[in-house]
């Protein structure tokens, strides 16, 4: 029985105070706790058949979403997994029992890495962080830390998860047979293995396989089954960098059948997109490509934006050797598209903050481990050798980039000197070499329309930021310097949700209106903390599909509207409801805001009120040739129509 298990069942005994635990139901969570990764669909069921036939208090609750997540997790069901680690969160937080709030938290953001979504994992994680500190908790620390690392590692920041890792492992060497040693040296020997794959060091994969056979022989003692297949999922990759191929593809097979056998689809799908690129290695081109197009598939039934990212980088691999460039193009663009994601930058900034926050702890840990500090002074040596190895590389890639430009110059003079020749002594071939010439033609025009109406768009919500800004400016005199960067960060995160549906639609033109709102509405509910005021959102919309030109203004009147009731509609922990809906009407659309607060004043006028968002809100409603009306419907309710666009 893991050590989690072993804190949760104290607090199942100390915290049910008036419902305390039997027998059968300690039992009952030591079995999910032992099979909830080998057997997580008949866990889930064993779950609710708990929650329907017994009775038992919120500690046991606490316990049970706890293990729903996890399992949830294994079969890649990311939100699900999000939801019960938070509703996990909150029973612990009733209880007072900040460690396990702070470990509730760890997950949140460990689940948000895992899809993509660097803010909220950051986000998640400083909250573990802060708690850790409160507290005074090294194992929280350390839990959230090596979280920390997760996150760097899917951004693929390779260098600063190596030094998190380090740490980590430091801080449980004094038991190096472990299960937690066992984890942290597989999340370090990670890190050197992403670190090789930047840097072409074999020095940094040969450190990442002796941490690897550490973690292996761990977890064949403990008989972790979950674990041994990740290792041999990771020490495949190893192996991939050194080039031994055949090793590699037996130990990724060897996993994938664990995986497989355990039910565990979000692994297996991310296994996918390494097994492709061996395969590609290996010349396997048609079999590299089904792998990617599985991984590509389970990314999208998870939403999970890593591995969608990772999943047509490979694709664009294989249909430009198979030299089909129209695919490679497609693939390449939306690869591009994510890396250039709004998101990713942010996050990137915020870890660094908080590397920043906790830098002088590390460095306390570092002094009072001699042998730890030593270790990284020689990190600090190699990741400067392997910064060298990485200019040098980037030099040779560059002179290897001339050669090929000065090599295609040629080609292309040679060619034009063929095509005169050939113009000259056979004219038959004149049509068809022009037809060609007209094709090509076209194709660029096409895609060179596509860029101009990208750029477009970019331009014109950049000028409106701009304008969002330079209002906000004249309103600054009775609010915060923290208030306004929230509701202009807000506004701003308005627009970046309809960029994030783009580069996941088919089409370029139109978005669903109803996922667009409740990704803003879940937003908003975060940054306000709706959650700890007992305030709760409401989406009820039509399937609507709208033009991104009328969805920017459309998603900035409903953040002016939404924050407006959160602000002005409740008192301090008073609770209600903020209901937010959206009908069709032929070729129309309404859209209402409702709160469930005292109304407006009986005084109050639309036309004459001097509140930023209101005004901000009317202005952007004439963009759409509209009117925002106010009315007082069981609380302040605000609407306004316009006509759709024509698909």
């Amino acid at each position: 029985m893991n050590k989690l298990f072993l804190i949760l069942l104290c607090v199942v005994k100390m915290s049910s105070v008036f419902a305390q635990p039997t027998d059968e139901q300690i039992n009952k969570l030591k079995v999910i706790a032992q099979y909830q990764y080998q057997a997580p669909d008949s866990v889930l069921k064993l779950i609710d058949g708990f929650r329907e036939s017994e009775s038992f208090g919120d500690s046991i609750s606490l316990v049970l979403y706890k293990y729903e997540g996890n399992v949830y997790w294994h079969l890649g069901q990311m939100q699900e997994s999000v939801n019960r680690y938070k509703q996990a969160a909150e029973i612990a937080n009733q209880l007072d029992l900040s460690i396990l709030k702070g470990q509730a938290f760890a997950d949140v953001g460990y689940v948000f890495a895992d899809m993509g979504m660097y803010d909220s994992s950051v986000f998640y994680t400083d909250k573990a962080l802060r708690i850790s500190e409160q507290e005074n908790n090294p194992q929280l620390k350390m839990r959230s830390l090596s979280f920390l690392g997760h996150a760097y590692q899917k951004m693929e920041r390779a260098d600063k998860a190596v030094t998190v890792f380090k740490t980590a492992v430091s801080f449980y060497a004094q038991d190096t047979n472990s299960r937690n040693y066992g984890v942290t040296a597989n999340n370090l020997a990670n890190a050197y293995k992403d670190l090789s794959s930047v840097s072409k060091s074999k020095a940094y994969n040969d450190t990442a396989l002796f941490y690897f056979y550490k973690a292996e022989r761990i977890f064949n003692e403990l008989g972790d089954t979950n674990f041994i297949a990740g290792l041999n999922m990771n020490m495949a990759y190893a192996f991939r960098n050194i080039g031994e191929l055949e090793k590699a593809k037996d130990y990724q097979q060897r996993g994938m059948s664990l995986f497989q056998h355990m039910g565990a689809e979000y692994n297996l799908k991310s296994a996918e997109v390494n097994y492709g690129h061996i395969l590609y290695l290996m010349g396997e081109f048609e079999d590299s490509k089904k792998a990617y197009q599985r991984a590509l598939e389970g990314g999208k039934e998870m939403n999970n934006f890593y591995l969608i990212h990772q999943a047509h980088e490979g694709l664009y691999l294989v249909y430009d050797t198979l030299g089909d460039y129209k695919n490679a193009i497609y693939h390449l663009k939306i690869h591009r598209l994510q890396a250039d994601s709004l998101y990713q930058a942010e996050s990137e900034a915020k870890i660094a903050q908080i590397e920043g926050q906790y830098g002088k702890e590390k460095n306390e840990l570092e002094i009072k481990n001699l042998a730890q500090q030593n270790a990284l002074k020689d990190f600090e040596i190699e990741k400067q050798r392997a910064e060298n190895d990485k200019q040098a590389l980037i030099a040779r890639q560059e002179k290897t980039r001339n050669k090929y430009m000065i090599a295609a110059l040629v080609l292309i003079a040679l060619v034009a000197l063929g095509l005169f020749y050939l113009f000259r002594s056979k004219r038959a071939l004149n049509q068809q070499l022009e037809l060609q010439k007209a094709e090509l033609s076209d194709t660029l025009n096409e895609k060179e329309a596509l860029l101009k109406e990208i750029h477009h768009r970019v331009k014109n919500n950049l000028q409106i930021v701009s304008s969002l800004l330079n209002l906000q400016g004249a309103y600054t005199q009775e609010k915060s310097a923290d208030e306004l960067l929230k509701m202009s960060q807000n506004r701003i995160h308005s627009m970046a949700i309809i960029h994030e549906k783009l580069y996941k639609s088919e089409s370029l033109d139109a978005i669903n209106f109803k996922d667009y709102l409740e990704n803003l509405t879940t937003h908003l509910s975060d940054s306000f903390g709706l959650e700890q005021k007992q305030i709760k959102t409401k989406v009820v919309a039509d399937d609507i599909n709208v033009d991104i030109d009328q969805l920017v203004p459309c998603g900035l009147i409903i953040n002016e509207l939404i924050t407006n009731s959160i602000k002005h509609a409740f008192g301090e922990n008073n609770g209600g409801l903020i209901k937010l809906t959206c009908k069709r009407y032929e070729n129309r659309c309404e859209v209402t805001v409702s709160d469930s607060g005292p109304g407006l004043p009986d005084d109050f006028e639309l036309g004459s009120s001097n509140s930023l968002g209101l005004r901000l809100a009317k202005g952007l409603c004439k963009q759409l040739k509209s009117e925002l009306l106010a009315v007082n419907e069981k609380g302040a309710t605000f609407s306004f129509k316009f006509q759709l666009k024509a698909a």
